[in-house]
């Protein structure tokens, strides 16, 4: 048995595509716990569990959804942690595959946003066993190096455990992107689509890298040093008007994209090289 914990924050425009593509591809016995809010909500029936808490921050609600799961499930069955704008494009079960007592754990590792190493919520894939043999935890807290200072964000706590107790796990990698963007709109391990920042403004740590398509917007992005720590970077992004341009870009090419998976579901994904899984 899966036991699948989404979450859909204050929107419900990714509820139907991710279910479908949900239903495409996992071909094993299954459940879906998902944390809504707002408008969300009216869409509880489609799943099987629905927590509506006071809880705001999206890892305390991540853990919440685990420890639901953990109640009740067997310790040979599976967590999938899966984003609201997440979901498989090919069969999960070669995932499951992949995980055994040497490699208990299945994740996303998205490098591309400037050297986040750590394991991403946006999937990952655990037996019931292991999760709660670590005491599994989403949170941030703990950091690590960048070329830019230290970091810290969503899975910090559990890289910290993995690392700790020196357990090997398997990252998926970005292997090919429906858009230009480096961080939004990619798919990972030839497995998983994750449209990033479904929920939220369009923005990442990795626009600070991103030259503006604008002549007269890249003058001002070169006068940034790209050695500055990131919180500075983001202090002269706003200061010289990057971040608006970039937030702007961005949405106009994430609503471009959602349209087309709406419209053409596998298509779009099968007009995308895909190579093996195993490759």
């Amino acid at each position: 048995m899966i036991h699948i914990a989404t979450i859909h924050h204050n929107s419900d425009r990714w509820i139907d595509i991710q279910l479908y593509f949900i239903a495409h591809n996992i071909s094993s016995p299954h459940k879906i716990y998902a944390f809504l809010s707002g408008v969300a909500i009216k869409h509880k029936s489609k799943f099987d569990y629905c927590a509506e808490k006071p809880i705001e921050n999206h890892a305390d609600r991540l853990n919440y959804l685990a420890d639901v799961i953990v109640k009740s499930a067997n310790n040979e069955d599976y967590i999938l942690f899966i984003d609201g704008d997440a979901f498989p494009i090919k069969i999960i079960e070669v995932a499951l595959n992949r995980i055994n007592s040497s490699t208990p754990l299945v994740a996303i590792q998205r490098t591309e946003n400037l050297y986040d190493v750590q394991p991403h919520p946006s999937f990952c894939l655990v037996k019931v066993k292991f999760w709660k043999e670590i005491n599994g935890d989403w949170r941030s807290g703990y950091k690590w190096d960048t070329p830019f200072g230290k970091v810290t964000d969503v899975g910090g706590n559990l890289l910290n455990k993995l690392n700790s107790e020196r357990i090997k796990w398997i990252p998926l990698n970005r292997t090919h992107s429906l858009g230009s963007h480096p961080l939004l709109f990619g798919i990972y391990g030839n497995l998983v689509y994750h449209h990033g920042a479904g929920f939220r403004n369009a923005h990442t740590r990795s626009d600070l890298l991103v030259k503006p398509k604008s002549i007269f917007a890249r003058a001002r992005y070169l006068l940034i040093p790209k050695w500055l720590p990131i919180k500075i970077m983001y202090k002269l992004h706003w200061l010289f008007r990057l971040y608006p341009l970039s937030l702007k870009e961005n949405t106009e090419e994430s609503n471009l994209i959602f349209h087309k998976i709406v419209e053409q579901k596998e298509k779009l994904f099968q007009e995308v090289t895909m190579d093996n899984y195993d490759k």
